[in-house]
């Protein structure tokens, strides 16, 4: 048998590709390693979103080139430069299209010289092989997207929004459930236009209730909603169902009028006000994650001051800062505006993540004293216990580290009584 060695880069929609994909060598025939130095090829499921994963990618291949075996690149860095991967990376053996099941295994079995594979279809995301921890995974309910952001290279990578259909959905999310999975992650380039686009039309409002009849399955999270697509009917959803967390990322990128159309955008400052209002009236106590770009065209003292009060006043629970990355082919670089310098980028994302830092104790300190339902996700050399609430997002948020005089399982919820806190993270015990 060959084996391959799998390398994921990027986001965790590519997380959920590269995990389909490795079921798919598996059911070819394939076995998949996890020690490159038995390793018969390597796949690099690269990230091709800005520079620095490019970048990151790019690292990544000549990394794996210093070894043996034969180099395929697949994901989204193909889909943006495949011709110059062919002609500048003499290291990579073959390059394929991402999610192209298919054309991967004739590729490996081409440079292996391995006869009968099976060939399996494209996109089969209910028979992946799960890659993240024990009791969590990711569900991609949609692939590319219909917004055209000014300083974005999705569109031009992955084409337009695509919902999955709802059937096949839950037929992976019941596969999840009957694996151990008691929290799943929706995730797309934007939730919340999902089922817009099929016939009949659907709405993630109308799929989230569906998810929540597998048995097995407690948790529920949403990412990736953009804020001028969630209504009521998905506020109501959120609040009402037990099993969807109340957690919602909503990425805003900015909170200036003048820089949020220079990005595209179509939301203002006054629209993203009511709707994080209406979020904490109707469902009290939701935790709020967004994402901010700081330097991008336009953005002078005014307008950077404008969002870093807007941060301290909405006091999001969660938050992420990009400094503007300058990618070739985006609308942006033909506003004709003088750039914001890499240095002031840097400082801007500096002020607004000191700013949530506070922001962030602060909402911290208010749940000590309180008790917590936690999934465990780990446990440390210490012997004590890491873990999420329903507030914090795996891999990206704040964790719950706590001790148990019982023996706990990863994967196991528990309830901990918080007795103390930092910026990020809680602490206490079962």
């Amino acid at each position: 048998m060959k084996h391959i060695y799998f390398v994921s880069l990027g986001c965790d929609k590519n997380t959920v590709n590269s995990e389909a994909l490795i079921g798919a060598l598996t059911r070819a025939g394939f076995g998949v390693c996890t020690d490159v130095l038995d390793a018969s090829a390597v796949v690099i499921n690269t990230c091709g979103f800005i520079r620095e994963a490019v970048q990151e990618s790019i690292d990544t291949i000549l990394e794996f080139s210093e070894g043996d075996a034969p180099i395929v690149v697949t994901g989204c860095m193909v889909n943006r430069y495949r011709e110059e991967i062919l002609k500048e990376l003499p290291e990579v053996a073959a390059v394929v299209s991402p999610n192209d099941s298919s054309t991967l295994v004739a590729e490996l079995c081409r440079l292996l010289g391995v006869e009968g594979a099976v060939y399996p279809r494209t996109e089969d995301y209910e028979n992946r092989i799960l890659t993240t921890m024990v009791g969590q995974a990711y569900i991609k309910i949609a692939e590319g997207c219909n917004h055209r952001c000014t300083y974005c290279t999705i569109p031009a990578i992955t084409g337009d929004y695509k919902s999955r259909e709802p059937e096949s959905i839950l037929r992976e999310a019941v596969n999840l459930a009957k694996r151990g999975v008691r929290e799943v992650t929706v995730v797309a380039q934007d939730t919340s236009c999902y089922g817009a686009d099929l016939s009949p039309k659907t709405s993630l409002a109308a799929l989230l209730t569906q998810i929540s009849g597998v048995a097995g399955i407690e948790w529920i999270r949403v990412m990736y909603a953009y804020p001028d697509n969630i209504d009521d009917e998905l506020i109501n959803v959120i609040r009402d169902n037990p099993k969807i967390c109340h957690y919602l990322d909503v990425p805003i990128q900015h909170a200036s009028d003048k820089v949020l159309r220079l990005m595209g955008r179509d939301t203002t400052k006054e629209s993203l006000q009511a709707l994080f209002k209406k979020l904490r009236e109707k469902i009290t106590d939701i935790s709020i994650r967004t994402t901010i770009i700081t330097g991008f065209f336009g953005e002078g003292k005014e307008e950077f001051n404008e969002l870093l009060e807007f941060v301290k006043e909405v006091k999001f629970d969660k938050l992420g800062v990009f400094e503007y990355s300058e990618e070739e082919g985006t609308a942006a670089l033909s506003l004709g505006i003088k750039a914001v310098s890499e240095k002031t980028r840097e400082k801007r994302k500096e002020e607004i993540m000191l700013a949530q830092q506070s922001v962030s104790g602060e909402i911290l300190r208010g749940k000590v004293g309180t008790t917590q339902k936690v999934l465990v996700e780990s446990i440390r050399a210490d012997g004590k216990y890491v873990g999420r609430t329903y507030a914090d997002c795996p891999e990206l948020d704040g964790n719950v580290i706590f001790s148990s005089d019982r023996t706990l399982c990863v994967g196991d919820f528990e309830y901990v009584k918080i007795c103390a806190s930092d910026f990020y993270d809680l602490f206490g015990s079962a």
